[in-house]
């Protein structure tokens, strides 16, 4: 017996895949928003035992105008870049772009809780480095065992 091969099958399956992707709910992994012309944004997110670190590429950008809130286990980061006035980019016939300008807003989602009391950022040489200590209740906890000889506390922090 043979199948055939039905491509508007194929086509309500991915409908309904990328229907669930963009529904409400827990946010995507890393999103970036921003005009055509911005492009992708070079980032880094890592986990250390104490904290959740991110770098983010935005050279150009004004370390006073970026702006950075934590929501619901989101960073999120808004601000602006320019690399050139409006009077110098007249002057030039562009052949290519990739530095480009303009608003930007990166999300991302932190893959744990975080103490965002203690959060520290620093912008240098056109890279904002984010330090999110992680919240104590998710660090690694060491269990000691109760027993006739052991006379240690239930939980101690893992060293």
């Amino acid at each position: 017996m043979m199948t055939r091969f039905d491509p508007l099958a194929e086509l309500g399956w991915m409908r309904e895949t990328m229907k669930s992707l963009l529904a409400d709910g827990p946010p995507h992994r890393h999103a970036l928003t921003a005009p055509a012309a911005l492009g992708s944004v070079p980032f880094d997110l890592y986990e250390t035992r104490e904290e959740i670190g991110v770098r983010i590429a935005v050279p150009g950008a004004d370390a006073g105008a970026i702006n950075l809130e934590i929501a619901k286990g989101v960073l999120t980061i808004k601000g602006q870049r320019s690399l050139y006035n409006g009077d110098q980019e007249k002057g030039y016939i562009w052949h290519a772009r990739g530095l480009s300008e303009g608003d930007f807003r990166f999300t991302v989602a932190l893959p744990s809780a975080i103490d965002a009391d203690r959060a520290e950022a620093t912008y240098e040489a056109g890279i904002l480095t984010v330090h999110l200590p992680k919240a104590e209740a998710v660090k690694p906890r060491r269990i000691a065992i109760k027993g006739a000889e052991a006379a240690e506390p239930a939980a101690t922090p893992v060293a």
